[in-house]
């Protein structure tokens, strides 16, 4: 019924879309006049409406939904003297093609033209949701460690649990909700170093744009949010040049240029490295006469490459590769006795091939096709070797987790535009292949027990290994058109096909904007979005899924994850440079994945009155009780929800002498989950959230940078009492259940109590605050073009908390000792270009 009636408005939008005098558009292609190259980052901007676009990597651009008339258009780009184009005609519903060639000529630095044009959302886009965040307002936000996830941070409906990892939450959904993009191709794993960087190198970025909520149906396979980076191309204009940086994480290297021979296009390489494991290296103790140690700390490194070819001015192809590699490493034996050694061990790597070819017919139609495979490989573990008794062999055990994913993915969408309306469709194909291994190799046999705090958790000891291969297959189309003037409706349909839960999938969507004036736009959008279950999405929730098979209960299947998106937002131009937006949101989950939860029973203690709970006659014999045991199978038993509004305030810098730029964001939201029979909290429920990001030019060399985020705090489970540890000791038919306690002493070993699920996130971390500062200035070293930095994070040295750690004092009551995160840490880095 849904479905029908969806169709029906559709129709009944069609047959208003035959009336209304339509507006048109311009599109074509900016050129370098000496050597005809294409002009990247060139700015058109059509006078007196305020209206424009900026060239792409083949110099082309399109401009719709400018009403009939007679306009003069402005070019420009910097190195290059600006063009104007008078008296150009704007028929109702045409598209005029207007291609441009600019001279060369040396302009002054302090000429730059608007630059704001750049992070300016289409008038002709409903979409809602959209935050563009300027590359270089990631090597200047201070605090963010010139990383894009800790500058995303910094943006509305954005929320992170810990300033010092990198993953982050949109309107209080997981991050293992969200979706990765690199040039059309989806990302599995963006982290590195446990989180503490991410993979993409601010460097090498041309374009971010963060999708909160409502998102077209050209992204899918995720229920949250989307955030689509795409690297720019090398420098046409010179035969070589690059830059060098250097920042207290990592360092990195660039070179690039035109393509020799005459060809049209350019090349780009580049590598960076941190360098903890080096610098380690070079303070780390020596080995003692006991003991050989050997520690590698957190390590990475990546290489990157991207040829850009311009057969025409009708056509562009890309060819790219990404390649990372990381992990740690410690390792311990004894000299005097080989036969004692312990090894801790993470390594993982990552790599992307991609090819892209984009076509355009003629000037209403553009071909998009991507083929690409990405590998991703993780493996974890400790190892070793240890004498028990001094008659007895070396007990040798290995406990190992592994995971493997390819994927090998074609796409090629059609977009078809004739100023006043426009059709895009895709295809596409992804075949992926998973495989798990977890290897439990210890000294005794049988299963083994983990007591959780809130409930008995059961974990099989069986080795696992487990090969996944499945495809996803998908079609799309979008319509967008204008049934009146200053409205635009924009309806999509996608349709998925999962493999792995052998259906088809249907999601419509539906954008409608309608601008107030020039200046003031409503953009609304609903929405169904999909997740399909597989490894690539459970190691990034926090779940223990590690056999998920897909018809482990008879009768029943896993489903797809869904979320239903309800998104409205008004944005307005205050000024040029001033923009200010407010959007408000609900998001329904349904379907999530969650443990499969059998009955089950745990061991228990009551205290006893009167008698010494350090000791074992103070505790009862350890008595079974019911409870709820955790498998490592997923089901769809979960749901939530979350809503709330959002304010962004962003005052930009759209010429090289304005002073002051920066922007300001405010979140209050709601997220609930439901967990275990009842609604509590979820992990990432923080209800208020406000933002400040602000740059001042004090001259043109010395620039001063301020963050500041305010957060309320986030749920937590509290402490609410005590209990002694239990352990499983081998019997000769069944396992006995025992208290521990610390050798011959007798006195108990006690852990926290965290209560049942009733006590789940039932109170709230302190506020959080953070300061941070930075200070750019630039110079000239031996000719050189140079930048450095100072960037102090928590200028005050204020004492967030994480979470609290509980200890047992003297009273037998559970006190709390807060866990903090960053300190005051001064940070500094270089860059250097040639």
């Amino acid at each position: 019924m849904k479905s029908v009636v969806f169709f029906i408005i559709i129709l009944t939008l069609l047959n208003l879309s035959a009336y209304g005098d339509w507006p048109g558009g311009i599109r074509g292609a900016v050129t370098d006049l000496a050597t005809m190259k294409p002009l990247q980052g060139a700015n058109i901007l059509i006078d007196g409406i305020d209206r424009g676009a900026v060239s792409d990597s083949s110099g082309a651009y399109i401009i719709t939904n400018i009403s009939p008339g007679v306009y003069d258009i402005t070019v420009s780009h910097v190195g290059y003297g600006k063009k104007i184009i008078e008296g150009v005609i704007i028929k109702s519903g045409e598209v005029q093609v207007i291609d441009v060639e600019l001279q060369e000529v040396a302009i002054p630095f302090e000429a730059v033209l608007i630059t704001g044009l750049i992070t300016r959302q289409p008038d002709d886009d409903p979409v809602p949701g959209i935050t563009y965040l300027q590359p270089a307002s990631v090597k200047s936000t201070p605090g963010a460690l010139e990383d894009v996830f800790r500058t995303v941070q910094a943006l509305p409906g954005v929320q992170t649990r810990s300033d010092i990892g990198a993953h982050f939450s949109i309107r209080g959904a997981s991050p293992g909700y969200n979706l990765y993009i690199i040039d059309g191709i989806e990302i599995f794993n963006p982290y590195r170093m446990y989180g503490l960087i991410t993979g993409f190198n601010p460097e090498l970025i041309s374009s971010i744009e963060l999708y909160t909520g409502g998102f077209p149906v050209r992204y899918s396979d995720r229920l949250s949010s989307v955030l689509d980076i795409k690297y720019r191309e090398g420098k046409s204009d010179k035969p070589i040049a690059g830059s060098i940086d250097a920042t207290i994480t990592n360092a990195s290297v660039i070179v690039e240029g035109a393509m020799p021979l005459g060809i049209r296009g350019s090349w780009i390489v580049s590598g960076r490295r941190t360098y903890y494991d080096l610098l380690a290296g070079l303070v780390l103790p020596e080995a003692d006469e006991e003991e050989s140690l050997e520690l590698k700390l957190p390590y990475f490194s990546d290489l990157y490459s991207k040829i850009s070819l311009n057969p025409g001015h009708n056509q562009n192809v890309q060819i790219k590769m990404l390649r990372g590699w990381g992990g740690t490493l410690l390792r311990n034996n004894s000299i005097d006795n080989v036969n004692e050694e312990v090894r801790i061990y993470d390594e993982n790597s990552h790599t992307l091939y991609g090819f892209t070819w984009r076509y355009f017919p003629d000037e209403n139609i553009m071909v998009n096709t991507i083929a690409s495979w990405y590998g991703y490989h993780s493996r974890s573990g400790i190892s070793g070797r240890m004498i028990e008794e001094d008659d007895e062999p070396p007990a040798e055990f290995d406990i190992y987790s592994g995971i493997k994913l390819t994927k090998t993915s074609v796409t090629s969408n059609i977009d078809y535009n004739t100023g006043n309306r426009s059709i895009l469709t895709g295809v596409g194909v992804d075949f992926i292949s998973s495989n798990f291994e977890r290897i439990f190799d210890l000294p005794f046999d049988g299963p083994l027990y983990f007591t959780d705090l809130r409930l008995a958790s059961f974990l099989p000891t069986d080795d696992i290994f487990k090969d996944l291969e499945y495809t996803r297959s998908y079609f799309y189309t979008q319509y967008r058109w204008n049934p009146a003037m200053r409205l635009i409706v924009q309806p999509g349909l996608r349709f998925d096909y999962y493999s792995i839960i052998p259906g088809f999938y249907f999601s419509p969507r539906l954008n409608i904007s309608y601008a107030l004036d020039d200046r003031s736009t409503i953009r609304t959008g609903v929405g169904r979005f999909l997740q399909s279950p597989g490894y690539e999405k459970f190691m990034w929730q926090h779940i223990p899924f590690s056999r998920p098979e897909m018809d482990f209960i008879p009768g029943q299947r896993l489903h797809p994850e869904e979320a239903y998106h309800f998104v409205m937002g008004i944005d307005r131009w205050v000024s040029d440079a001033t923009y200010v937006k407010v959007e408000s949101y609900y998001k329904l989950f349904l379907n999530l994945l969650k443990p499969v939860i059998v009955p089950g029973t745990e061991y228990t203690s009551d205290p006893v009155p009167g008698e010494d709970g350090n000791y074992i006659h103070g505790w009862t014999f350890p008595y079974r009780v019911e409870s709820d045991s955790l498998t490592d199978l997923p089901s769809n038993d979960g749901w939530g929800y979350s809503y709330g509004i959002e304010i962004f305030v962003e005052k930009k810098q759209r010429y090289a002498d304005e002073r002051l730029s920066g922007w300001l964001s405010y979140s209050y939201g709601i997220a609930n989950e439901y967990y275990h029979g009842i609604i509590t909290p979820a992990l990432f429920d923080r209800r208020h959230n406000l933002n400040v990001a602000l740059n001042y030019r004090i001259s043109g060399k010395f620039h001063l940078g301020v963050r500041w985020n305010y957060g309320s705090g986030f749920p937590y489970t509290p402490a609410v009492g005590i209990k002694p540890r239990i352990r499983m000791m081998k019997g000769e038919e069944e396992n006995i259940p025992e208290i521990e306690t610390i050798g011959e002493s007798g006195r108990v070993i006690l852990d926290p109590d965290f209560g049942d699920t009733m006590n789940r996130n039932s109170a709230r971390l302190p506020p959080y605050s953070r300061i941070d500062l930075r200070v750019n200035w630039s110079a000239s070293i031996f000719g050189l073009e140079s930048d450095f930095y100072v960037d102090i994070i928590n200028l005050f040295n204020r004492e967030n908390i994480i979470t609290y750690n509980y200890t047992i004092n003297d009273e037998l009551e559970p006190e709390p000792s807060p866990a903090l995160l960053l300190p005051f840490i001064p940070t500094f880095g270089i860059s250097v270009r040639f």
